[in-house]
């Protein structure tokens, strides 16, 4: 399966009518036991997303950032728990359809 390296990921991406910035960042806040791999920002429109991941993690994290930011901007006020089951639905079926469907061309 093919992914796109994080130079790849867009800039920016339009959440309803919000702008969000999208930053591929060496690191991004944690703790010294924690790392963080993903945030959104939804007050300055921002999704940070650590690119030392691998294709695969990078994948999810920036799909989890994107529930954050729906979730948000449409006012579904989804749960954590939530956005990790949505993740890894969503990032499953788009992988299985749509990623290998475009590896064919």
């Amino acid at each position: 399966m093919k992914l796109p390296p994080h130079s790849r990921y867009p800039k920016s991406i339009l959440v309803k009518d919000e702008q969000y910035s999208v930053q591929m960042r060496t690191r991004i806040g944690g703790t010294k036991t924690t790392a963080t791999v993903g945030e959104c920002d939804s007050c300055d429109h921002v999704i940070r997303v650590l690119k030392s991941q691998s294709k695969e993690e990078l994948f999810s994290t920036f799909i989890h950032e994107l529930l954050h930011a729906s979730s948000d901007e449409y006012d579904i006020k989804l749960t954590h728990r939530q956005v990790y089951k949505l993740e890894r639905a969503i990032a499953q079926i788009l992988l299985n359809n749509f990623i290998t469907q475009y590896e064919k061309y």
